[in-house]
């Protein structure tokens, strides 16, 4: 059997707590209810200059921020992480349902394959010669024409030997 012990009601420490709490509830009935102030112009003033203040210590105490580009590891680490989260999507999606072709489906296959211009090209087939228009005639001529009055002027002026 274990010894006789104090109770712990009996403690002096236990017997101070319990008086000091007295005391703290009679004092808080005798307070009562406070009256509300309402702010005054000079209250508004020492609060606006006491969050300046505030502020104003907050920003110096942060200081002057160092950029640092990214580091070997912190890429590294940020490329895997994008090759795992395209891994979890490609996964996600699961398998997708086959479909026969309708005729528009049929459509667009056409188009995406005349799209690539290597098949476009190779779809074409060999083009025909068309002889020269009016219009190319016309300008040969005047380039002709052009290029011997330039060659007929530098040769009277000395430009030229023959």
């Amino acid at each position: 059997s274990l010894g006789q012990g104090t109770a712990v009601s009996d403690l002096p420490e236990v017997k101070r707590v319990r008086e000091m709490q007295k005391n703290i509830s009679s004092y808080k009935e005798d307070l009562g209810g406070g009256t509300a102030l309402s702010d005054t112009p000079e209250m508004d003033r020492v609060k606006r200059n006491q969050t300046n203040i505030s502020t104003i210590k907050y920003k110096d105490s942060l200081g002057q921020g160092t950029a640092v580009s990214d580091l070997p590891e912190v890429k590294r680490v940020r490329e895997m992480q994008k090759n795992i989260s395209s891994i979890q999507y490609k996964e996600d999606l699961g398998r997708g349902t086959a479909l026969s072709d309708t005729p528009e489906m049929e459509r667009v296959k056409r188009n995406q394959q005349h799209i690539s211009t290597i098949k476009y090209k190779d779809s074409l087939g060999q083009g025909t010669a068309v002889s020269d228009l009016p219009e190319v005639k016309r300008v040969r001529e005047m380039q002709k024409n052009i290029s011997s009055v330039l060659e007929e002027t530098s040769f009277s002026l000395g430009l030229v030997d023959i």
